[in-house]
C-alpha cells in the first residue's frame, strides 16, 4: 500500500498545477474546522453531518469508488468521530489527537517539499493526477484509482498515516508514493495486467522502497519498510525460504499477492508484507551502482526474467552480511 509535490492547496476544486506537478487538494484545514464545530455533538450526529454535508463538498476525495454510499461513509466516519473510541491499529496503539493535528497541519508542506526533491532526482517526472489529503477513517493510508470520470486520483488517509508514521517518516513515505506515480507513467501501456502479479509486485514495491532509501541514505531498511516494525529482524535468516515461496507464487495474483504484500495477511511462517522485504533486496541487488532512472525504464518482460533469476539465486545462496552474495556453493 504502499502510498504516498509542489502546488497550491485547494479546499474543494483543485486546479491543474504548473510545471507538471500534482494538483493537490488538502482537506485537513476544513476537516479540523468541522471537527471543532461539531465537538460535543453525539457521535452518530457528527457522522451523519460528515456524510451528508462535509463529504459532498469534497467529492473528489470522498468518491463512492473509495468510500461507497453515503450510508456506508456515515458508518465509516463514525469510527473516527467518537472521542470515546479513538482509532487504533494492532501494533500501533491508538491515534493521539495532538499527533494527528500536528501531522495534518504540516502534511501539505511536507508533500510540496518532497515533490520538489523528487523532481530534482527525476527531472522528467510529470504528475497528471489529483492528489488529496483527508481522513480515511482507517480505510487506507494511500489509495490510487481511476475515477468514473476518467481522472486519475491518489488519496492519502491522514489519520491512518498518523497512526503508522511520525513526521520524520514523511520524506521517505512521499518519495515511495511519488515513485509509484512516476513508474506508472514511464511504463504506460506496458504495465502488466493484472497489476497484482507477484513478480511485478515484487519489483514495483521493492523498487519504490529502494528508491526512497537511495533518496534518503540516512535511513536503514526498516525505516523505509515501516510495517511491521520488526519486519527486517523477523525476515533475517528466512530469505531462502521466502524466495522459494515466492518462486512458487511468481505468476499468481489475488490470494498470492495478498499473503506476500498486504498487512492483513501473511504467507505461512512469515510476517505480513514479507514480499516488500524480498522486493527491496531484489531492487537493491539490481540497482547498486546504477542511476535510478535506469531502473525505472526496465521493461516488464525483462523484470520477470530478473525476478525469477534473483529468487532462484536467493533460494540457493541466502543473505550474507546483509547482501545477497554473487556466488555461493549452494545450500
Amino acid at each position: 500500500m504502499a502510498a504516498l509535490f509542489l502546488a497550491p492547496l485547494f479546499l474543494a476544486h483543485p486546479a491543474a498545477a504548473a510545471g507538471g506537478l500534482c494538483r493537490v487538494d488538502d482537506l485537513m484545514p476544513a476537516y479540523f474546522a468541522f471537527a471543532d464545530r461539531t465537538q460535543g455533538q453525539p457521535p452518530s450526529e457528527r457522522a451523519r453531518a460528515f456524510a451528508a454535508h462535509f463529504a459532498p463538498l469534497h467529492r473528489a476525495f470522498y468518491d463512492p469508488e473509495a468510500f461507497g454510499t453515503e450510508a456506508k461513509l456515515r458508518k465509516t466516519a463514525l469510527k473516527g468521530l467518537d472521542p470515546a473510541r479513538p482509532l487504533s491499529l494492532a501494533g500501533f496503539g491508538t491515534l493521539k489527537p495532538a499527533h494527528f493535528r500536528a501531522l495534518g497541519r504540516g502534511i501539505g508542506a511536507a508533500f510540496e517539499k518532497a515533490e520538489q526533491r523528487f523532481k530534482t532526482q527525476f527531472p522528467d517526472f510529470r504528475c497528471d493526477l489529483y492528489v488529496g489529503f483527508g481522513p480515511s477513517f482507517l480505510r487506507f493510508d494511500g489509495h490510487g484509482f481511476t475515477a468514473a470520470d476518467g481522472t486519475k486520483r491518489m488519496l492519502f488517509g491522514v489519520d491512518t498515516i498518523a497512526l503508522l508514521h511520525d513526521e520524520k517518516d514523511m520524506p521517505a513515505f512521499f518519495a515511495h508514493e511519488l515513485f509509484h506515480i512516476h513508474h506508472a507513467q514511464v511504463m504506460g501501456a506496458a504495465l502488466p495486467k493484472p497489476d497484482d502479479l507477484v513478480w511485478w509486485s515484487l519489483w514495483e514495491e521493492g523498487l519504490a522502497t529502494y528508491v526512497s532509501q537511495r533518496m534518503h541514505p540516512e535511513l536503514d531498511a526498516q525505516s523505509v519498510l515501516w510495517f511491521p516494525k520488526d519486519l527486517v529482524a523477523r525476515m533475517q535468516g528466512q530469505e531462502r525460504d521466502a524466495a522459494r515461496g515466492l518462486l512458487a507464487d511468481i505468476d499468481r495474483t489475488g490470494d498470492a499477492y495478498g499473503r506476500w504484500f498486504t498487512s492483513g495477511e501473511s504467507a505461512p511462517g512469515f510476517p505480513p508484507r514479507a514480499g516488500y522485504y524480498i522486493g527491496y533486496l531484489f531492487a537493491r541487488d539490481a540497482g547498486e551502482g546504477k542511476p535510478l532512472s535506469a531502473l525505472t525504464n526496465i521493461p516488464p518482460s525483462q523484470v520477470r526474467q530478473m525476478a525469477r533469476a534473483f529468487l532462484t539465486h536467493l533460494a540457493q545462496c541466502g543473505v550474507m552480511r546483509e547482501r545477497v552474495p554473487r556466488y555461493c556453493a549452494g545450500p
